[in-house]
């Protein structure tokens, strides 16, 4: 449950940016970060929230140009930290 206190608002806004970036291995390098980022850092899923991730992992989910085990991580996400069943934060 370490990690780094440089994580802002405006770098979660960037990660999640890089989620719509036309170059997939970009895409992939933001949504490893943004893994990370969820499973490790208190508060996580409100500055995901804040900086429009929620609308950007269903966009990848929902995505018939990505890639599919991509678009599964995406949605994996979605349901695991914002989803029905997801701890409130």
């Amino acid at each position: 449950r370490h990690a780094p206190a440089v994580l802002t608002r405006e770098l979660s806004a960037e990660f999640v940016g890089l989620l719509r970036a036309p170059d997939p291995q970009v895409v992939d390098m933001a949504l490893t970060v943004v893994e990370r980022v969820l499973a490790t850092l208190e508060g996580a899923q409100r500055l995901v929230e804040e900086a429009d991730g929620i609308d950007a992992l269903e966009q990848l989910g929902y995505s018939a140009d990505a890639n599919p085990e991509v678009a599964a991580r995406a949605s994996f996400l979605v349901d695991k930290y914002y989803g029905e069943d997801a701890e409130p934060y």
